[in-house]
């Protein structure tokens, strides 16, 4: 099966190889939540804000189990923190896919 991707065709192995890509980088901010819970600094930050839609869309539909505390504790925690923030509520970041 071919996928367009940005306009290039792309086929099913190179989808899956750019979503464990993306959960690649759940490691990363692992190792990047371990000083203070956060991504930069000891505060939430702009760049908490700019993981949000790649954690949910990793969350929602590319490898939920990933998110879990079981494989990625300090992500789920986070995960946990930005979603109980009221600015999260009111974004109304509704799902990526439909039922």
């Amino acid at each position: 099966m071919m996928i367009l991707h940005h306009g290039w065709r792309s086929s099913a192995s190179r989808r899956v190889r750019l979503c464990l890509r993306l959960v690649q980088l759940l490691d990363k901010m692992e190792e990047a939540l371990q000083p203070s819970g956060w991504l930069v600094g000891k505060a939430y930050s702009i760049a908490d804000i700019a993981a949000v839609p790649f954690a949910k869309r990793i969350d929602e539909e590319i490898a939920p189990d990933e998110m879990a505390a079981k494989k990625h504790p300090r992500v789920a925690e986070w995960w946990t923190k930005i979603q109980a923030r009221p600015a999260f509520a009111r974004a109304n970041f509704g799902p990526f896919l439909e039922s």
